[in-house]
């Protein structure tokens, strides 16, 4: 029996059939991950997950941003209306800029018949 380590000796046994070695060490595996990269992001060294949860937040901000940059256009025509123009100021908020105030949120039917009666 060979010594991999000085002043250890080293005891084989077999399991199964196979051949095993005890007190020998493996090799620490290499890490996939450069050095230079895991120097540069300190997030790569706690592995995959985590740097595609990171690039998946990051698309997302962006995706936000980005349709809220399509959407100013539309607010400023949803602004045109006029059903918001009779409220009181302290009652508005930001209802100038919705789509109710193109005039089709009226609650109440305006070709109500009589027979149904009022509410």
């Amino acid at each position: 029996m060979a010594n991999n380590v000085p002043g250890k000796a080293e005891a084989t046994i077999i399991v199964n059939g196979k051949e095993c070695k005890l007190g020998v060490t493996k090799k620490k595996k290499k890490s996939p991950v450069d050095e230079e990269k895991q120097n540069a992001d300190p997030l790569t060294r706690l592995g995959f997950g985590i740097c595609a949860y990171r690039d998946i937040v990051k698309a997302m901000a962006w995706s936000f941003v980005l349709f809220s940059l399509f959407m100013i256009p539309q607010f400023k025509i949803y602004a045109s209306g006029t059903a918001y123009a009779n409220l009181a100021e302290s009652m508005k908020s930001n209802e100038n800029r919705m789509l109710g105030n193109l005039g089709y949120s009226s609650v109440n039917c305006l070709t109500m018949p009589v027979e149904i009666g009022s509410y």
